[in-house]
């Protein structure tokens, strides 16, 4: 009962951050490449469109991305095929997809029920959606941002 009630938590409050976060100012350009910030010069790092997450801002992940993700409990967690970059971090994995949210969402939803995951909860805004799906004692977080300036999707896997 205890971690039903978490997860209705979780979720609810997952919903009002998705529904309460402004949205991303639109990106710069320079040199024809959206960044949040314009270069100085050549050495410095540009970042392509940050994401927002949970009130704050994530740079885009640069990485190979991963075919499978160990997450911090042990699951070993699929990467959807087509992941353009990817990485860990603070205990989760990123990557950005060439994808839409509805193509993301299935594919999680498919692969992850074959290995015994089932969806718990679910919260949908315009540009987003977070779901939580549980297999025995673990759970894990998938939340989705397409980037209409970009045409990507930005995920996020955590436990």
């Amino acid at each position: 009962m205890i971690k039903k009630l978490i997860c209705f938590c979780l979720f609810m409050t997952t919903t009002i951050l998705t529904a309460c976060t402004p949205p991303v100012p639109a990106p710069e350009e320079v040199g024809g490449v959206p960044t949040n910030e314009a270069a100085a010069d050549e050495n410095e790092k540009i970042f392509l469109p940050a994401i927002q997450v949970r009130g704050g801002s994530s740079p885009m992940p640069e990485g190979v991305p991963l075919t499978e993700w160990l997450s911090p409990a042990g699951s070993l967690i699929p990467i959807m095929p087509g992941a353009m970059a990817g990485e860990e971090v603070d205990g989760s994995y990123v990557f950005t997809i060439a994808a839409q949210i509805p193509d993301v969402e299935n594919y999680y939803l498919e692969t992850l029920g074959v290995q015994g995951w089932v969806p718990v909860s679910l919260g949908q805004g315009p540009d987003s959606m977070v779901f939580m799906l549980r297999r025995e004692d673990a759970s894990l977080a998938i939340s989705i941002n397409f980037l209409p300036d970009v045409g990507l999707s930005y995920v996020k896997l955590g436990d």
